[in-house]
């Protein structure tokens, strides 16, 4: 059997079931993280060859020029380093980010008043897919060039956009620190570019994302010998500082309407520990093509996505709402 020819449908039932999704007593994949993605990135490698090469080709070959057809592009972008950037001046990526805000305020607002909604402990997220005709900013920002040259020069390829959220988190027992509270690295992507727009200013009391940097989390991992089999996916304070500084930790704290961008495959991070005031945020992710997901196969962006892609004028933004299309 030709193994490009295999369906997803068919994968699943192979692989799927008996293999790659199977977990311990912990949740944690018997496989261990660093099997379960190499094997993940091999499934979805044969089913999406064409199409990873093709959007590579692009990217090598016309990044540049189909950027500058996308929009007004700036000079002198800063570069994400080690996995992590802050930007304070985000009018040089995005000129309306105020705009862009009270749009978040504003979706939150309803959200939140809405007596039938479903809390997380930890956070609330709206999907902003449902709101765009009436906040269209928010897509202007996830697809306008500046940003998209940022995230694209750091993942190396024509990056896809996965989702746009945002997100409130709720005060939380300062006592307790359980899930995402922990430190972990997210299975997602190789690489990673995980945006992060500031609502309101941020401080120590409305529970900052936090993360070590790509060198500091790598070390960190070796020693733990994180992704291996029997090892946990979330890390305890006491086993990542006997690697770590506290001056190694980059705590997003700003002003409204500051910009991170942090690449969560590679960089251990936590969030919303112990905060007296709600926390408010836009929180877009980037990734190639290529995924360490097993359910994210042979293009998966989502449909309402692919229907936006379909809008669109510019190449380079269809590419970035739909991982199945090239130019």
């Amino acid at each position: 059997m030709n193994l490009r020819n295999i369906t997803k449908k068919e994968i699943k039932r192979r692989f799927g079931s008996k293999v790659l999704r199977k977990r311990d007593a912990n949740g944690n994949f018997v496989l261990g993280i660093n099997n379960y993605i190499s094997l993940s990135r091999f499934l979805n490698r044969l089913n999406k060859s064409k199409i990873i090469t093709k959007r590579k080709k692009a990217f090598n070959s016309k990044y540049d020029e189909l950027l500058k057809d996308s929009g007004v592009l700036n000079n002198n972008l800063p570069r994400i380093k080690d996995g992590w950037l802050k930007v304070e001046n985000s009018s040089l990526i995005f000129k309306d980010i105020n705009k862009l805000i009270r749009a978040g305020e504003d979706i939150l607002n309803k959200k939140l008043s809405n007596k039938n909604r479903v809390d997380d402990k930890h956070f609330i997220p709206v999907e902003t897919i449902y709101h765009l005709n009436n906040y269209p900013e928010i897509l202007e920002f996830g697809l306008n060039p500046n940003l998209l040259k940022i995230v694209g020069e750091y993942l190396e390829t024509i990056p896809v956009l996965r989702y746009i959220n945002v997100i409130e988190s709720p005060p939380v027992d300062p006592k307790m620190s359980i899930g995402s509270q922990l430190f972990h690295k997210d299975i997602e992507s190789k690489k990673v570019a995980r945006v992060i727009v500031l609502i309101d200013d941020i401080d120590s009391q409305t529970g900052p994302f936090c993360f070590f940097p790509t060198s500091v989390s790598n070390k960190i991992a070796k020693h733990l010998h994180y992704g291996e089999r029997g090892v946990h996916y979330r890390v305890s304070d006491d086993k990542a500082y006997k690697y770590a500084q506290d001056s190694d930790l980059i705590v997003a704290e700003g002003k409204r309407g500051d910009i991170f961008i942090c690449d969560t495959s590679n960089c251990f991070h936590y969030g919303s520990r112990g905060q007296t005031k709600s926390r408010r945020v836009f929180m877009l992710s980037y990734t190639s093509t290529l995924t360490d997901h097993f359910n994210q196969m042979a293009g998966e962006s989502r449909d309402e996505y692919r229907a936006l892609a379909e809008m669109q004028s510019s190449q380079l933004q269809k590419m970035v709402l739909d991982d199945t299309y090239y130019c």
